[in-house]
Parts: structure tokens; sequence; C-alpha cells
């Protein structure tokens, strides 16, 4: 009996050993012919079949996946145009497998073939900073970044406020629908064309905080409003050319008969003439008397002595100054200028440079081409252009051939040049471009549009 009971235990042994042997032997054995079924059923299009397979083979494993697994499940879904189930997949094995390029490959693939650019904005510069070496990736993101669309507007003309506002008039002269007269009409927008403002003016200017207007009405009287078009001031005793952008701390440059002043918020202006000014932005302005240039602040407009400057450059929204950082010209030539310690930045110096617009290179002459200088003052870009407007938004206008077209910050041509003239690159990737005719349409660069 003893002899019996110890043999029924050798055979339970031999027993658990064999399914322990067969579960790591056949089983997986089993696992992996199944897969194989499965890619080749993918392979010859037949997905709902490869499905099905799947979820056998997956049930082999008690439904743990693999990587090979998720693959399998990854191209089914492809295959049966089961987008939002594919693109989920894909990013799960993201997440699962971070060390696989093919995943983020496939998925900017996808967003750049279904024209998906909001989401393809959403991770582009993520992934080619992760996979620098993948040339599907680099290549998608070349091929965004120069990716642009026209839309004719036709507009008589384009002026430039900020990143996000223009001055737009849209047709030589607009008639009264009352008294048949002609009159000239402009408006502010958004960048995309949104209005802003629009009351029939001659000429409009807009506060540096974007809350108050000064606007000429069709007799040439300027007056200050907010948007609601509430009355602020008048001052019907002086005769305004021009007046431009009021800072926060109320004061604004104005042209009477054909001097430069600064206006206060009552529209008086103070009794110096100056030979010309900028728009205070950061408490900072500059101003030029007898050939002279000077940083002036709130408290000491009034009461300055000492000129030290050859030139200060004013950029396109009407400042000299943007966080911090300034263009100067001493008597060894021009400099990138720290307006916080009032000192130049480096011992670099150019023949003419033109203001900063943000943090981003501005534009530098050599002889008679241009490039561009970073704010460090070195040099960005060597000089090669016939023009250039300082960058803004990672983009920048340059002329070649006696056209304009735009650069991006890796100086390749986006656009080609085409254009009479070219406003700065806009907050949304909107640029205002001027036509053979002299009419002004626009250029979308779709990098910037869907990112935002």
């Amino acid at each position: 009996m003893k002899k019996i009971f110890s043999i029924l235990i050798s055979l339970l042994i031999l027993i658990s050993w064999g399914t322990v042997i067969y579960r790591n032997g056949a089983l997986p054995k089993a696992y992996s012919t199944a897969l194989d079924n499965v890619r080749q059923t993918c392979d010859e299009g037949y997905y709902v079949e490869a499905q099905a397979l799947l979820d056998d083979a997956l049930l082999l494993q008690g439904n743990a996946s693999s990587y090979d697994a998720d693959v399998l499940q990854r191209d089914i879904y492809k295959g049966l145009n089961a987008d939002a189930k594919y693109i989920n997949q894909l990013r799960e094995m993201i997440k699962n497998y971070p060390d696989q390029a093919e995943n983020y490959e496939m998925m900017v693939e996808y967003y750049f073939e279904t024209e998906s650019f909001r989401d393809l904005c959403d991770c582009l510069d993520e992934y080619a900073g992760i996979w620098p070496d993948s040339k599907v990736i680099q290549n998608i993101s070349t091929q965004f970044e120069h990716q642009y669309r026209m839309k004719n507007t036709g507009y008589y003309d384009v002026a430039f406020i900020d990143g996000k506002l223009v001055s737009i008039q849209e047709k030589e002269y607009e008639k009264d629908s009352d008294t048949d007269e002609l009159f000239v009409n402009r408006k502010i927008t958004t960048e995309d064309g949104s209005t802003v403002f629009d009351r029939s003016m001659k000429e409009v200017s807009v506060s540096v905080d974007e809350n108050m207007f000064f606007i000429c009405d069709q007799e040439g009287q300027w007056t200050l409003v907010d948007s609601a078009m509430n009355l602020i001031a008048r001052n019907e005793e002086v005769q305004f050319d021009w007046i431009g952008r009021q800072g926060t701390n109320g004061v604004t440059p104005a042209v009477i008969n054909g001097e430069y002043h600064y206006i206060n918020r009552k529209m008086v202006p103070n009794d110096i003439v100056w030979d010309s000014i900028s728009a205070f932005q950061d408490d900072k302005a500059a101003v030029c008397l007898n050939g002279a240039w000077a940083f002036a602040t709130t408290d000491t407009l009034l009461s300055m002595t000492e000129f030290p400057y050859r030139d200060i450059a004013i950029n396109d929204s009407g400042y000299c100054t943007v966080d911090g950082m300034a263009v100067v010209a001493d008597d060894r030539g021009y400099c990138v200028f720290d307006t916080e310690k009032m000192e130049p930045v480096s011992e670099e110096r150019y023949e003419e440079m033109k203001a900063f617009n943000v943090r981003q290179p501005a534009a530098y002459r050599d002889g008679n081409k241009w490039g561009f200088v970073s704010p460090d003052g070195s040099i960005f870009i060597d000089a090669e252009y016939e023009d250039a407007k300082s960058y803004l938004n990672g983009y920048a206008a340059v002329k070649k051939n006696g056209l304009w077209g735009i650069i991006n910050r890796h100086n390749e041509m986006v656009v080609e040049p085409q254009f009479v003239d070219v406003l700065n690159v806009m907050d949304n990737g909107y640029v205002f471009v001027q036509n053979e005719e002299g009419r002004w349409d626009i250029v979308i660069i779709d990098k910037l549009y869907y990112a935002g």
C-alpha cells in the first residue's frame, strides 16, 4: 500500500512539472504562433478576421498584452480606419513604450496626413526634441514649418500696431449712404480681421493698454475716447497733425504744426519741441533734441539736460524698448543696450540696427546688406539680404532681388520673396503683404496659426 502511495506522489510531481514545462514552452510557442497568424492575416488586409484571431491569442495569455500584440492591435485599428481607436492606441503605446520611436512617428504622420494641424502642433516640437535623428519626424517638422496659405483681401492700406492688432483701410474711399459724400474709414481689427473698433475714422491710434483710442474725424479733429466711444478728452484749441500711442503714464507723442510734442491725458502739449520722440513703454521713451538722443522717464521728461546717444531705434509699434532691451548708437556704432543697467550688453558694434520687436533677433546692416543680431549682441545671421525687419514670433521679413519674403529662425525661406512690402508676422501667423498692385493681402503661416 505504501509502495502504491509513493508511486502516486511521484506521478503527481511529474504532472506538475510537466504543466510548468508546458506553460513555459508550449504556451508561449502557441502564443507566438497565434500572433504570427494575426500578422499574416493583417498583412493580407483581412482586418476583421485579424481582430478575432488577436482576441483569441490574448486569451492564451490571460488577456495580458505585449508589445508585439499592441503593435498588431494598432495596425488593425489603422486598417479598419478606426481613427479614434488608432490614435488612442498610439497614445497608450507612447506612454507604455516610450523608447519605441515608430509610435511617435506614426502619430505625427497621421496628424499631418489628415491635416489635424492643431493636434500636430501639440506634439511635433516635443517629439522632434525626443527623436532628433528621426527622419520621419524631422521631415514633417520641416514641411510644416514651410506650410502657408494665401488669403486675398485687397485692402487699400494696413498699418501694424502690435502682435495682435492692425489698423485697416479696406477701400480708398467709402460713400455716405445719405449724402453720397466720400470719406476715409480706418478700423482697428485683430490679427484675423475681427473688428475691435470701427467708428468712421480718418486715422486712429491705440493706447499701450489698448483701452483708449485717439481718433481723427473726417474734418481732422482728434479726440480721445474709450472703446464705447465715451469722450475722454478733446482739445479744440490745438490742431494735431498726428497722435501716437498713449503710455500707461498717460503721456502720448504727437505732432503739432510739424513739431514733435508730448501731450497729457487732457491732450494738452508741454512746451518742449523735440526733433523726434517715441511712445512710452515700461516708463521709458526715446527723445531727440538738437540731433542727440536720450532715454526719458515720466519723472525726467521735462528736466533733461544730457543726450549721450547718436540714435535710439524705434520699432513699428512706436516703442524704443522691449523686455529691458533697446538699440542705441554711440560713437562706435549701434549696439544692443540693457535699459535696466543702462549700458551696452556687449562690445559688439554695427553700422546700423533696427529696434527689437521682442526678445528675438533684430535686423542689422553691414555695408549694403542686412542680417540679424541676437539679444546678447552677437551675430545671429550674417548680413546677406537687401533689407530686413526684426524678428517677431520666430519669423522675420527679408528683402531679396527687390521683393520681400519671410524666413524662420533657421534662416530658411518659408515664404519666397514675391511681395512689394511685408509687415511683421503676427501672433496667430497672419502676415499682411502688399502685392504688385499696391493692395494688401494676407499670408497665413500654418505652424503659428494652428498653435494658437
